[in-house]
């Protein structure tokens, strides 16, 4: 009995912790969210020859492979690896301002790589409307919207100009600590019962095999 119950204890506080402990969710402005912003190749300049320029649909990444494949503006297919380039130019759509960044090929894998974004699970337009969604949504800032599947099932497309706070999933470290403070304490206690029941002596009429 005491065995299951460790074990039921244990079960649940991994799955607490697996699911990020404790969580809060704390309103914040749009210009505080932490997003990914996206990035458009245009072009790529090699170690030696001449800038290749992408048609209108940019250049793509391959991590795995370290290289940068698409199709030039004269139609050529390209297949350039990072190791034989100088230097990558995109556009971040998101920005003010659409001049191309000219990004040194040593550092674009690190550039490019998708950063670490906070978890938005709810929007409170200007008019004080609240929309929750079912797993996150994202800020589209090419199109202004913030999209994403409400928890009754509908497709949500708020434009960012009626946006007055999003509601950010915030791990509460307080209520976690607490959490694992009172799984420490009850796991000790059954132990300690456990503990105390186990028997000292062995009774010899209970163990016909024993010897001395």
């Amino acid at each position: 009995m005491v065995r299951q119950a460790i074990t039921i204890l244990t079960m649940t506080a991994i799955a607490n912790l697996i699911v990020g402990g404790c969580s809060k969710v704390v309103n914040m402005r749009l210009d505080e969210v932490a997003v990914d912003t996206p990035k458009r190749i245009i072009a790529a300049v090699p170690k030696s020859g001449e800038e290749e320029t992408f048609d209108t649909k940019g250049g793509t990444y391959e991590p795995s492979n370290r290289r940068i494949t698409g199709v030039a503006a004269n139609g050529e297919r390209l297949v350039m690896p990072l190791n034989e380039l100088d230097s990558v130019r995109v556009t971040e759509p998101a920005s003010d301002s659409l001049s191309p960044l000219s990004i040194g090929a040593r550092g674009f894998h690190e550039y490019i790589k998708p950063k670490k974004t906070n978890e938005i699970v709810s929007v409170e337009t200007q008019q004080s409307v609240v929309y929750k969604f079912w797993s996150g949504c994202r800020i589209d800032q090419t199109n202004r919207v913030v999209s994403g599947l409400s928890k009754s099932g509908t497709a949500l497309r708020i434009p960012l100009d009626s946006v007055a706070f999003v509601g950010v999933k915030r791990t509460d470290w307080g209520k976690t600590s607490g959490f694992i403070v009172g799984y420490a304490v009850a796991f000790t206690a059954l132990l300690l019962y456990a503990w105390s029941h186990i028997p000292l002596e062995v009774d010899r009429n209970e163990c016909p095999g024993w010897q001395n």
